[in-house]
């Protein structure tokens, strides 16, 4: 084997060590001074990307107020519509109501009427007759009655047809 022979290790000043570490020292010079400014243009990028978050919230939070304002009155209105069709239907089913009690108790009185004297049921169809002619009479002035008060109310409500603030 061959013998090992000691490489001479020189030690003091050295042109090579002394570059190096001059380098080594600016290097991390450099990154420090660049660091900071790199750091608030972070940090201010951060804030603005906030803001402009902020901003984009209160826009949307005050659209959302207007949506909520704007749906309580179309709802308002067609409650109001709601309860206006309500009244007319109700009015119209009693005088529904109305016509076939009407109707009934004639026809109950011709039965009672031609129970208690057969041989006169002509006359007594002819008494039922014409007062079903003035019951319907009586009905159709009380139709055109609500139907007239429902044109009425139509007209005066604050309320369009299509439901929409005059």
């Amino acid at each position: 084997m061959a013998d090992v022979v000691p490489i001479p290790v020189t030690t003091g000043f050295s042109w090579t060590a002394a570059g190096a570490w001059t380098s080594a020292f600016a290097l991390i010079g450099v990154l420090v001074r660049q660091w900071v400014p790199l750091r608030k243009v972070r940090v201010t990028e951060f804030e603005s990307v906030i803001q402009a978050q902020k901003e984009e919230i209160t826009r949307l939070s005050d659209r959302v107020g207007t949506l909520e304002k704007s749906i309580d009155g179309i709802r308002d209105r067609y409650e109001q519509i709601l309860a206006f069709e309500r009244a007319s239907h109700e009015a119209e089913l009693g005088l529904q109501r109305h016509a076939t009690r009407g109707t009934k108790q004639i026809l109950y009185g011709m039965l009672d009427l031609i129970e208690a004297a057969p041989e006169k049921a002509a006359e007594h169809a002819a008494k039922m007759r014409q007062r079903l002619i003035e019951l319907e009479e009586a009905e159709r002035a009380e139709a055109a009655t609500i139907r007239s008060a429902k044109i009425m109310a139509t007209a005066k409500s604050p309320l369009k047809p299509s439901g929409e603030a005059a």
